[in-house]
């Protein structure tokens, strides 16, 4: 069973996969998720048989969980991005920047785009983050059984909206380009095998296969991103020894009540959750090993911990005198550092904190902390171990003002009547992957996966579940 995003490139395949192998690919359509009868979902659960399912990732996550595909078996075979089509004939929009798109959105007088990935993005995240859902849902059509690009093509709607692989073959209409960077929602196409395949060799044996040069040249050819599998497979197993070198992953985690992209929490149960508790969990996954997290209460904590051995892999910001201890890789989240000063202190600006006997808190041994001393030149700033002690201490007004992150100091100064949060901002801080000094293939592994998860929506999905949809990334 097949999404609409990979078929192009797996019909093309089939005859030299037949030739390769003497297998013959039977497919089976579907839109990855939804509740259609065509949906692949739909049509497991009704007993339809399969033995590979090739569909977006996530959603192929959801039926591991289900027990309807064997775990361990997932392999990462495509990225592609959304476009938009017109009619062939028609006037082309701008859709260049993303005041342009927002503008053609709002001029077009029909809107259609897919029941599967890519139209659950536009409709439940993009549109809403624009402002414009309401705009929008008296011309919007979700297509629940065709090509968006057929219904573009007939004239039924002005614009469309799909995968560029699924939109590439259809006659008829014009492909404008994809969205604007700002906004694009990359989504990876996986295969997995189904429990209980009738044709398990087979089913190995196309999966290995799309792997191979003739197959990612057809995947190019379709308008996606090939993953070459062979490559990763390589990189997990020298990144393995480095990053689980005891057989399990340690995810190092700095807790505190704050959230955000760097801290992490405890629900209810006690357990970890957060954007770096999912980065984590998911880095495990590709890796191929069991996860435990190391919590500690901040991120010099993590820091003075690494040459112990302590942890594995790491979520924290980036300073010079951090990266003595630790290497990182790519950046995923650039936030302003402020002050949240207390109620009833009438300071309007962070020069007017900069003067003898003010009180001034940061976590200790931290990027904030180390980027608010060298911006007070006439005060003291004192480090504390932990968030919430510093939090008490604000409330009690035994110190005048709190540094930290904007996005973090704003829903703080709710919990806090009569806080502020100053405007500006003294530093950027930026929060990156790590891993201890020394461990070359970890990095690299590490470092490629950020990427993907930046690219292919993983981290984008996980700062919207921890209500961050207005963090950056």
């Amino acid at each position: 069973m097949i999404s609409g995003g990979f078929s192009a490139a797996l019909r093309d395949l089939s005859p030299a996969f037949k030739q390769a192998t003497g297998n013959t690919i039977v497919m089976i359509s579907g839109p990855s998720m939804g509740s259609t009868p065509q949906a692949i979902p739909s049509r497991l659960a009704r007993g339809e048989s399969a033995d590979v399912l090739i569909m977006v990732g996530y959603a192929l996550d959801a039926l591991i969980k289900q027990g309807r595909v064997v775990p361990g078996s997932r392999v990462d075979l495509a990225r592609s991005g959304i476009a938009m089509a017109v009619r062939a004939g028609a006037p082309v929009p701008d859709i260049s920047t993303v005041d342009a798109f927002k503008n053609t959105l709002l001029a077009a007088k029909s809107i259609a785009y897919s029941d599967s990935a890519s139209g659950v993005y536009l409709s439940t995240e993009l549109f809403p983050r624009l402002g414009i859902a309401d705009q929008l849902k008296a011309k919007s059509t979700m297509i629940p059984a065709e090509p968006v690009g057929a219904v573009i093509a007939r004239g039924d709607a002005a614009i469309g909206f799909q995968q560029v692989s699924e939109l590439l073959p259809i006659p008829g209409i014009h492909i404008v380009g994809p969205l604007p960077a700002e906004v694009q929602r990359t989504t990876t196409f996986s295969g997995g095998i189904v429990a209980g395949a009738r044709h398990l060799e087979a089913a190995k044996a196309l999966l290995a296969f799309l792997a191979t040069p003739v197959a990612t040249a057809a995947v190019a050819k379709s308008g996606m991103e090939p993953i070459t599998v062979a490559t990763t497979a390589s990189q997990t197993a020298l990144a393995r020894a480095e990053l689980a070198p005891s057989g399990r992953l340690r995810v190092a985690l700095a807790i505190s009540s704050l959230g955000g992209p760097f801290w992490s929490a405890k629900d209810a149960a006690g357990t970890p959750t957060g954007v770096p508790v999912d980065l984590g969990k998911e880095l495990a996954r590709r890796v191929g090993v069991p996860v435990d997290y190391v919590l500690y209460e901040n991120s010099g904590q993590i820091t003075d911990a690494a040459a112990k051995g302590e942890w594995d892999v790491t979520f924290v910001p980036v300073d010079a005198e951090r990266a003595a201890k630790l290497a990182f890789g790519p950046i995923y989240n650039v936030a302003d550092a402020t002050y949240l000063v207390r109620a009833g202190l009438t300071v309007e600006s962070a020069d007017q904190l900069d003067q003898p006997g003010m009180k001034i808190a940061a976590v200790a041994n931290t990027t904030t902390m180390r980027g608010a001393q060298r911006s007070l030149k006439n005060t003291t700033v004192v480090g504390y171990q932990s968030v919430d002690e510093i939090i008490s201490l604000l409330g009690k007004g035994q110190i005048d003002a709190f540094a930290n992150l904007r996005d973090q100091l704003l829903p703080l100064s709710a919990r806090l009547p009569g806080s502020r949060v100053l405007p500006g901002a003294f530093q950027q801080t930026k929060t990156a992957i790590a891993v201890p000094l020394g461990r070359p293939n970890a990095l690299a592994y590490a470092s490629a996966f950020l990427d993907e998860a930046k690219t292919g929506g993983f981290l984008r999905r996980s700062l919207d579940d921890h209500g961050l949809q207005d963090t950056k990334i």
